[in-house]
């Protein structure tokens, strides 16, 4: 069951690990003085309760650490870590490709673009960096400093908010992790997501927010090794919800 306590929703926790369904919006972490981020939520949040299960005792400061990160405009599940071996132990398993990711997405296809329901579709592309404009773009194999960016798609059919504009589910698995990788791939094959300010498609009077969501996550326990999985219900996707 998800909760909400000073704006973080906590999914699940134990002396190792915190799993939160992050808002859109919310920075993973950020070095902006004053501006709250997911890893200052969850030290708030441990500290508050320790100060109420040990009231009048002053106890260490909570320890909280950034394992991988969604893009701030991104909601849905992030892992965090609550000590050092446990941050060590899922960096690695991130390093090896061992964290299996799964996202939701609408987007609007431009014109000529078809999707078929149950189609399953594997992207490749070559994207660069731009750090001054803080975007990035699909360039030709071999472009220096380009990386190679993989992702599977899945057509989902499901009804969703923007139906009637001819928007589509899509679920998202992501075999490698860059620079606004789903974001810049997905529009450069005619299918821009809905919300992106950046890449995207912005239906007429949308104001909301980017419709990108990290519904799955399975990795091993660092302290047990057993394989957990933690998956949004469709219904728990803020921009699934109707307005």
């Amino acid at each position: 069951m998800i909760y909400k306590r000073n704006k973080l929703r906590v999914i699940f926790e134990d002396k190792d690990i915190l799993v939160i369904h992050k808002n859109a919006g919310v920075a993973s972490e950020t070095r902006r003085i004053g501006e709250q981020d997911c890893v200052s939520l969850a030290k708030n949040y441990l500290a508050d309760r320790q100060r109420a299960e040990n009231p009048g005792k002053q106890g260490k400061a909570p320890w909280v650490a950034l394992v991988h990160r969604l893009d701030q405009p991104v909601e849905g599940i992030l892992v965090l870590a609550k000590n050092s071996k446990a941050a060590a132990i899922l960096s690695e398993q991130i390093k090896k490709g061992e964290m299996y990711k799964e996202y939701m997405t609408l987007v609007l296809p431009e014109e000529g673009i078809g999707l078929t329901s149950g189609e399953s579709v594997h992207l490749t592309d070559f994207l660069l960096k731009d750090a001054k404009t803080n975007t990035s773009k699909a360039v030709d194999e071999g472009t220096p400093d380009a990386k190679c960016a993989e992702l599977e798609y899945e057509v989902v059919d499901e009804e969703n908010p923007f139906s009637e504009s001819g928007a589509r589910l899509l679920k998202i698995h992501l075999l490698t992790g860059r620079h606004h990788q789903i974001r810049v791939q997905l529009s450069h094959a005619g299918l821009p997501v809905i919300g992106d300010r950046k890449y995207g498609a912005m239906p007429e009077g949308y104001r909301g927010a980017l419709c990108l969501a990290a519904r799955k996550l399975v990795f091993r326990h660092p302290g047990s090794g057993k394989e957990m999985t933690f998956e949004l219900e469709t219904s728990e996707i803020d921009f699934m919800k109707k307005k």
